[in-house]
């Protein structure tokens, strides 16, 4: 996966996920979040209403 592609967008409708620059789009959850900050490549926050949550990106090899 080639991480220049790789676009996560958050807002009120939930966190959608991108490999492609934006062509094709997967959604994550439906959790709404105001903000997304990236601590690496792998690990973030998320922030939202009353709300913050961690996560962390397992990528496939191969």
């Amino acid at each position: 996966m080639n991480l220049r592609q790789v676009i996560l967008a958050v807002g009120s409708p939930g966190i959608w996920w991108s490999g492609n620059q934006g062509k094709d789009w997967k959604q994550l959850s439906d959790k709404g979040f105001y903000t997304v900050k990236m601590i690496d490549s792998t690990n973030g926050y998320l922030a939202g209403n009353n709300r913050i949550s961690s996560f962390k990106i397992n990528r496939k090899q191969g």
